[in-house]
Formats: structure tokens, sequence, C-alpha cells
């Protein structure tokens, strides 16, 4: 991904689509589903949106011990 430095190839393309659309569908908003949606309290909406935020974060997390990984072998081998 651009932002990352990371490779962003077709297929990962393809599942972030994909896991988007799952996103949608599990919070069901208004907008797409229209009536058949049971109003959502304030509590729902927060608890949809930190769950979207925990999984933003843990891919971070995941980039991140990745890339300290990377590094950590560089500098072994520097020494090495």
């Amino acid at each position: 991904m651009f932002i990352l430095g990371e490779k962003y190839e077709y297929s990962d393309m393809i599942t972030a689509a994909i896991s988007s659309v799952g996103v949608v569908l599990v919070a069901r908003p208004s907008f797409l589903f229209g009536g058949l949606v049971v109003q959502k309290s304030t509590v729902e909406a927060i608890a949809v949106f930190v769950s979207v935020l925990a999984a933003l974060l843990a891919a971070l997390v995941s980039v991140q011990v990745g890339n300290s990984y990377a590094i950590r072998k560089t500098q072994l081998n520097q020494n090495s």
C-alpha cells in the first residue's frame, strides 16, 4: 500500500473490497436497507464504529510487527 510502503497486489484489492462489503452488510445502514432495519441506538452505532476502528488498528499492528522484524533482520545481517 502506498501509505505504509507495503506491496499492494490485485488480490489484496479484491480482498479489501469483499471485506468492506461484509462490514456494510453487518452494519446494515438504513440508507441501503430502508425500513427493513430496526432503529439502532447510539450505543450500537458506537459499537460498530469501535469494531471497525479495532480492525484497522489490528491491521496496522500487523504491518508494524512485520516492518520491525524486517528492520531487526537487516540489523542482524549487518552485524554478522
